[in-house]
């Protein structure tokens, strides 16, 4: 490895720019990827730390391509509803006209309104649109990675941006699900589907689509060296509005814990002036320092703990005081009549009704009642459980091999004849097989079909599933393509004799690896969140560290498990 590209890839200066610094600093409050272009997050939703599909909804943690995955590419500009929606869409924001934007996506939170409006002001238009798709849940839906370039006020150049939709239709029409919008993505103030995310997902890992965003983070870099007032517009004027649009809606440094004297809005509000009242914790419930499920706990509330309230709600929270303490619970768990108190769960499960239930798919045994709850054990389909009473708020409560945890309701059940096989995510079957002569690799299962690479007589390649319409699927040298059934031989004793002059050339360089293989590192290498130089770092990986190969791509990168972690690895860096 050379010492220069070491040092640039152990290096975030120089790779993380201006932009991309605000970004991760007030990630919490703004769309690191809708609309604040620039490709800081380059579709957000596609590789994002907590966007893999966790094995709770049914699927493994780990994706892999089975036999009707299809990796034929995205279609571009083949919708025109779809592509009028997006220039509809695009036309209303750049005008920070939300009434019209909420027509066509929706829901748009309060804060959002908010950032669009603020955004809006340094935005002239949107142009040259373009629109690439693939199939989503259902008919009519899609998953759209839309590229535009945004023209700023009063700047010549204009801006590269890609951003991640997932399109819906109802009686109307086709319209915008926002609860994808990258904007929710980070402040996740509406749910998801963890179907919906996970295809979103798997359309990111698509190699036109790493593709996309390569070239647009090249054409970024490009604009902002030709154009220097492109450049203090993005890195100097629009930081400064956005660290003032934060400051104004977000909560302050001092929120939450103490009383300090200030309130909710972060002005200097004395709360001898606020209004106060008493109430009570409905159920147990944590007392937070901030405004989410993921702050600080101060202090544990058991059902009909008496509280101050201060104010009036925000954002769904009452900002309350307790033996002493300030801070935020869930208005949910608030009452003012003491009579409407819940009475405590029993602690013990001696009196409580159990039953023996099975995993239905593979899904993951939760500490609490929540997908972000910590992991005590991941179940196989079929795995036994004991349940213990009913359901409550959709889980169950169960114990499985000495562990007590909880469990999603639509995951379990209590005939074993129901239980689903493990599906693709979770292990398509794979094999080693060998190319019997000098053959094709297909992008699509035909001989009309674009060529993927030429794989010799002999080569090496990885089957998923059996074979369809007499294809295979295969991947070999980091690329996914299909071949032709008669061509492909189990054994390489099987293979046609290969002439002197046809045998590849050895080379010490190594462009992929195969899956299984471990590699001793001789220098020390980061290993990242996800193809790309400027995803956050799972950590950093010493020489002398043994990682192995989970999969090779055709990018440049190989994703591989180290020290009980996954992230990848850019190839070159594993010579």
């Amino acid at each position: 490895m050379s010492a220069s590209k070491n040092e640039k890839e152990n290096n975030p200066e120089m790779n993380v720019n201006g932009i991309k610094n605000i970004c991760s600093k007030y990630k919490k409050y703004i769309a690191t990827g809708a609309m604040l272009v620039l490709l800081c997050v380059v579709v957000a939703t596609l590789g994002k730390k907590d966007g893999t599909a966790k094995p709770d909804e049914g699927k493994s943690a780990v994706t892999n391509v089975d036999e009707n995955t299809s990796t034929d590419g995205a279609e571009v500009d083949a919708h025109e509803e779809v592509n009028a929606l997006f220039g509809e869409y695009y036309t209303h924001y750049a005008a920070g006209d939300i009434e019209s934007l909420e027509k066509i996506a929706f829901p748009i939170t309060d804060t959002e309104k908010s950032y669009i409006q603020m955004f809006s002001k340094y935005v002239d238009k949107y142009e040259n649109i373009k629109c690439y798709t693939t199939k989503g849940i259902s008919d009519g839906e899609y998953v759209a990675v839309v590229t535009t370039e945004m023209k700023l006020k009063d700047i010549d150049t204009a801006a590269p941006e890609l951003a991640t939709f997932y399109v819906r239709k109802n009686e109307n029409g086709v319209y915008i699900d926002n609860a994808y919008s990258s904007f929710n993505q980070s402040n996740e103030e509406n749910s998801r589907d963890t179907e919906v995310n996970e295809l979103i997902t798997e359309f990111g890992q698509d190699a036109d689509i790493i593709k996309l965003q390569r070239d647009f983070q090249e054409g970024y870099d490009k604009a902002l060296e030709k154009d220097e007032e492109l450049k203090v517009m993005i890195t100097s004027t629009v930081q400064s509005a956005i660290k003032e649009w934060v400051a104004a809606v977000g909560p302050s440094e001092e929120e939450g814990g103490k009383d300090t004297g200030k309130d909710s809005q972060g002005g200097q509000d004395n709360q001898t002036e606020v209004k106060t009242r008493t109430a009570y914790a409905k159920t147990k419930v944590n007392l937070r320092k901030k405004r989410s499920t993921s702050s600080e706990i101060l202090q544990t509330l058991s059902p009909g703990t008496e509280v101050t309230i201060y104010g009036t709600s925000r954002d769904g929270w009452f900002k309350v005081k307790c033996n002493g303490k300030t801070g935020f619970v869930s208005k949910e768990y608030i009452v003012s009549d003491k009579s409407k108190v819940e009475k405590e769960e029993p602690k013990k499960e001696t009196n409580v009704k159990t039953r023996t239930a099975y995993a239905k798919t593979t899904v993951n045994l939760r500490k609490k009642r929540s997908t972000s709850s910590d992991i005590l054990m991941t179940m196989k389909p079929g795995t036994k459980v004991t349940i213990y009473g009913t359901s409550k708020n959709g889980w169950f409560k169960v114990k499985c091999n000495g562990k007590t945890g909880f469990v999603s309701k639509e995951y379990i059940v209590s005939d074993k004849s129901k239980v689903e096989k493990e599906d693709s995510s979770s292990g398509t079957k794979k094999r080693v097989a060998y190319a019997k002569t000098g053959v094709n690799m297909r992008k699509k299962r035909s001989t009309d079909s674009d060529v993927v690479q030429l794989l010799d007589a002999g080569t090496k390649v990885m089957i998923y599933g059996t074979s369809k319409n007499g294809w295979f699927k295969v991947r070999s040298k980091g690329k996914f393509g299909y071949v032709k059934k008669e061509f492909i031989v189990s054994s390489k004793a099987k293979v046609d004799e290969i002439e002197p002059e046809q045998q590849p050339s050895t080379s010490t360089g190594r462009t992929y690896y195969n899956e299984g293989d471990t590699i001793t590192l001789t220098d020390s290498v980061n290993v990242r969140v996800s193809m790309s130089e400027t995803s956050d770092r799972v950590g950093l990986a010493y020489k002398g560290d043994v990682l192995t190969v989970v999969m090779s791509y055709a990018e440049g990168w190989t994703k591989v498990t180290w020290n009980g972690q996954t992230g990848f690895v850019k190839t070159e860096y594993l010579k």
